[in-house]
């Protein structure tokens, strides 16, 4: 998937290392979300509210996950009395939109998917003191798992194994206190509950350090009615996937990793039972459910995979280990598909692993299903590679497992996942329907959210052009578009905005494994899967053996080359983003002493006072920009905002030129 801004991968080590200074107050202070559901369709609003405490300018960014086949097609934030609407741009445009309105001093806001299932919201030039609230909406189609409707809302994830390819000022972080929210749910032909809690008058309080899970019983299948952008009509049918009695012939592959320890809290056992235990349960009972005619090949996998055996599965499960290691989804995915004959793939796994090639994999041409497990599970990368192989994702929080099993299975027997027009998605088939004529229809949300769902649908199936004409026709954020708004008619700001990541809460159920430590509590560090065995077989795609290893040996290169140039080092002593103005006002007050002391020295060079002469800078500025555009060559968001507005727009030339000084 193409990433606006390409980044480098950071190393989760070296963030560790250099944490350092005292937070800053959280700008997040209330989240509140509201759901309308009819028939089959869920439209889910967010408000979230931001106040700036500080005395400077923030930016305010929050990366969180989001249901994988939600589609965002609204974005609104309201200053003082004035309401703001956002609109499509492509990806790379919508960026430099925001980063324009940054350099001007203008407040802007941005909405991302930074990848499948990973949405990033970033709220610029907060004024000292001011509020800004922020709404979006969002739809998806109802989970269907017998005759019940479900509707997962993630609000945090637990720790991810593997490198991310995500920047650091991008990436999911964690740790964060839990706040507390609000849920409306309004849905007129059915009855909503609310797993682990009570709704009243489809209301209630909540603290948001578990996924919120509504039940809809009651609810029918039919035809919802929307209209496109360009005033057609558009109908959205949904219906439960209709039971098929096709033989399985599938690979199930169980997560048996570190993370599987942890415990899960939904359930009649009240937390006393692991991920792991219900996937045990839940296959004991699937295996009293499957005929003589269902073949089943059945394996587990940590940082590495073992093929259990074919045969009875009451019989296989007695064999699955106890959860250790890393996990190393990718490798143990295109392991089955290379050595299991099996015609579909079965994933069960808590997703928390960045280490899979999911386009690769893909193109391996297996259907994928896959069943996530826990409140903290994570649907990137393994719920975009179920949609790209015509496969199903089924998410619960453990008890409910082997439920989960049972759609997944049935989603597996019905064929294949999606024709022209009809689409399989979650125990449901969806038809997009189109009305030619020109009847032209009211736009009102309903509406617009029908157009967005069907957008959402169409748009994998679309050449690059018309997909990207078609999600900013239709206001949506998606793998080519983001939603961005800039506030032209309020206060300018004259300093660079401090960045202010907010951390996502601690999920309720993180229970450390035995033999492992506790994570810090606000961890930003990935788990890296241990070198895999002698014996593991060399994959083509496969990342196994990049792990905590060859991040040690990677650190101490950068630090014990003989004569390696220390200015990246130094650049690496600067906290960029806490408070830029006072950078480019060339106050190093705030620079640790050492790198202070070095920045002082460089400034010293004749090489560098002509230069500074030339460019009418101070000679210590001159290398606070010159250090700040070698980080944000490197990918620090943050300096290069510092570089550009001291040095102002370059060309490679002489950004190599200016490099070049630097090293002297």
């Amino acid at each position: 998937m193409p990433i606006a801004s390409p980044m480098p991968l950071h190393d989760p080590l070296q963030i560790f290392l250099e944490r350092r200074g005292a937070p800053h107050p959280v700008p997040l202070i209330s989240t509140d979300f509201s759901v309308t559901i009819e028939g089959g369709l869920a439209i889910v609003s967010t408000r979230r509210v931001f106040r700036n405490v500080e005395a400077i300018p923030i930016e305010a960014t929050l990366t969180f996950p989001m249901p994988v086949h939600a589609t965002l097609f609204d974005l609104a934030v309201t200053i003082g009395d004035r309401v703001l609407h956002a609109k499509a741009q492509g990806r790379n445009r919508a960026r430099a939109t925001y980063e324009d309105a940054i350099d001007r001093g203008k407040s802007a806001v941005l909405h991302e998917e930074v990848l499948r299932g990973i949405h990033m919201l970033s709220v610029a030039n907060i004024p000292a003191g001011e509020t800004i609230e922020v709404k979006t909406w969002w739809v998806t189609t109802l989970t269907v798992i017998g005759s019940k409707g479900h509707l997962r809302i993630p609000v945090t994830v637990g720790d991810v194994y593997g490198r991310s390819p995500l920047a650091e000022s991008d990436d999911l972080k964690t740790g964060g206190k839990p706040l507390s929210g609000t849920l409306d749910v309004h849905a007129p032909d059915a009855r909503v509950s609310l797993a682990g809690g009570l709704l009243e008058d489809g209301k209630t309080r909540l603290i948001l350090n578990r996924p919120i899970d509504l039940i809809v019983e009651g609810w029918r299948s039919g035809t919802v009615m929307g209209m496109g952008a360009d005033g057609r009509a558009i109908s959205l049918t949904l219906e439960a996937t209709p039971g098929r009695t096709v033989p399985l012939d599938i690979a199930i592959l169980a997560d048996h990793s570190g993370s599987m320890q942890e415990k899960a809290s939904a359930g009649p056992h009240g937390g006393t039972l692991t991920k792991h235990d219900h996937v045990i349960a839940a296959l004991r009972l699937l295996a009293d459910r499957l005929s003589a005619e269902d073949r089943i090949d059945l394996w587990e996998f940590n940082d590495n995979a073992h093929r259990i055996g074919s045969g009875k599965l009451g019989h296989l499960v007695s064999h699955l280990a106890a959860p250790a290691g890393g996990t190393e989804i990718g490798y143990a995915l295109e392991r089955a598909i290379r050595e299991s004959a099996a015609h579909g793939i079965l994933l069960i796994t808590d997703g928390k692993s960045h280490a899979l090639d999911v386009q690769g994999l893909a193109r391996m041409g297996r259907k994928i299903s896959v069943v996530l497990v826990g409140e903290d599970s994570l649907e990137a990368n393994v719920g975009y590679l179920a949609a790209l192989t015509g496969g199903d994702i089924f998410v619960g929080g453990g008890a409910d497992i082997g439920d989960l099993l049972g759609a997944a299975l049935g989603s597996l027997r019905h064929g294949s996942g999606s024709l022209e027009t009809a689409f399989q998605r979650s125990g449901m088939m969806v038809t997009v329907g189109r009305d030619v004529s020109s009847a032209v229809m009211e736009r009102s949300l309903q509406g617009r959210a029908v157009a967005a769902a069907a957008a959402s649908f169409l748009l994998p199936a679309l050449p690059e052009a018309e997909a990207m004409d078609l999600a900013e026709r239709e206001g949506i954020v998606s793998h080519l578009t983001s939603l961005v708004l800039v506030d032209e008619d309020g206060v300018t700001q004259e300093a660079l905005p401090g960045q202010r990541p907010v951390a996502l809460p601690s999920p309720v159920t993180i229970y450390p494994c035995a033999s492992a430590p506790p994570m810090p509590a606000s961890s930003q560090i990935r788990h890296r899967s241990a070198s895999p065995p002698a014996e593991r077989p060399a994959l083509a795609s496969s990342q196994a053996g990049r792990g905590l290893l060859t991040g040690l040996k990677e650190t101490v290169t950068r630090f014990a080359t003989p004569g390696r140039p220390k200015t990246a080092h130094r650049a690496r002593g600067i906290d960029w983003a806490s408070d830029p103005g006072q950078l480019t006002a060339g106050d190093l007050s705030g620079l640790p002493d050492a790198v202070r002391n070095a920045v002082l020295a460089l400034a010293r060079r004749d090489d560098i006072q002509e230069a500074a002469a030339i460019r009418g800078m101070s000679p210590p500025l001159l290398v606070v920009a010159l250090l700040a555009l070698q980080a944000g060559r490197a990918g620090n968001r943050a300096a290069a905002r510092i570089a550009h507005k001291l040095l102002g727009p370059l060309d490679e030339d002489h950004i190599r030129e200016l490099l070049l000084l630097l090293e002297g």
